[in-house]
């Protein structure tokens, strides 16, 4: 059996051989070149293989928490907290001494469920890069039934509130003693009670989903992480009917992303820094005299 190059375009591509039954003599030319090709083909598809695994963006798993990824979680919270304002609150310590600061606290929520950490796992790594803290509001009661027009709208009794509000002071108490020296305590307490006010002033005491924080690692931001935990848990409040609360500083960028889920601003409180922060530093982190925190409120979808 023999072969001989057919001119480019004859049938479909540039270099194609054809098999003939007449004993002609072999043409090492016409062998040379195609190996040639055949060489360079396999060299420009392997070169296309490896660029494209090259730009394959990470994959993500979302997932709940589990206590052992409490290091990474503080970890992630103290490289987020690098705003002005939040410089102004913990001062000039190191995120890794912060992060020591937060991890046990974090560990023992996890732990004993009092909060729910939605996390975003790197597939190839492992590693957490993103998450979602919230505080989730109790379940109705056994045999408890709802009409659909009251549904997350029951308010709180009388004694659930104070057992939050003594729950909410503990914590409180325990977090603002396991912060390092070097932060204005003054100031993250009075920060704390103000969004509390806010919060209350919009909930008015009814059943909410509420995200204390979210934060998500610099070499990972762009892929949608945030987004993707969030919408995790409005599925879950729409599930439920109950309304979705946040509150964040009104330079904060992620307001953005807040509206395209649906959230809308909802108010405002103001929290005065000149009693708790000097002019010199409040100018040298080009800060004002006023924070403004900003409210925002995600209504339920109908689900069927």
């Amino acid at each position: 059996m023999w072969c001989k190059v057919v001119p480019a375009g004859t049938i479909s591509s540039n270099l194609e051989f054809r098999s003939y039954s007449e004993h002609r003599p072999r043409s090492w030319h016409a062998e040379h070149l195609s190996i040639h090709y055949l060489t360079h083909e396999i060299l420009k598809i392997s070169i296309h293989t490896q660029q494209h695994s090259l730009i394959m963006p990470p994959s993500y798993t979302i997932s709940n928490a589990l206590p052992s990824d409490a290091s990474a979680i503080s970890s992630l919270f103290a490289l987020s907290w690098q705003s002005p304002f939040s410089r102004l609150q913990f001062g000039n310590v190191e995120p890794r001494d912060l992060a020591k600061a937060m991890k046990p606290r974090i560990a023992q929520q996890i732990a004993e469920k009092r909060m729910l950490f939605m996390v975003a796992r790197e597939e190839k790594s492992g590693n957490v890069v993103s998450v979602a803290q919230w505080t989730v509001p109790p379940p109705p009661s056994k045999g408890e039934k709802l009409e659909s027009k009251d549904k997350g709208k029951l308010e709180e009794t009388g004694q659930e509130k104070k057992e939050r509000k003594e729950r909410e002071a503990f914590d409180e108490e325990i977090y603002l003693n396991s912060l390092p020296a070097s932060c204005n305590t003054a100031l993250i307490a009075l920060f704390t009670m103000r969004v509390r006010v806010l919060r209350e002033r919009i909930v008015q005491g009814a059943p909410h989903f509420l995200l204390e924080n979210l934060a998500t690692h610099p070499g990972h931001r762009g892929q949608g992480l945030a987004a993707r935990l969030i919408r995790h848990v409005l599925d879950m409040a729409d599930q439920r009917s109950v309304v979705v609360y946040l509150e964040t500083g009104e330079e904060n960028k992620a307001r953005e992303l807040y509206g395209r889920l649906g959230f809308e601003e909802k108010g405002r409180e103001e929290i005065e820094l000149k009693n708790f922060v000097s002019r010199e530093e409040r100018e040298r982190m080009d800060v004002g005299d006023v924070h403004t925190v900003v409210a925002y409120v995600r209504v339920p979808c109908r689900t069927t």
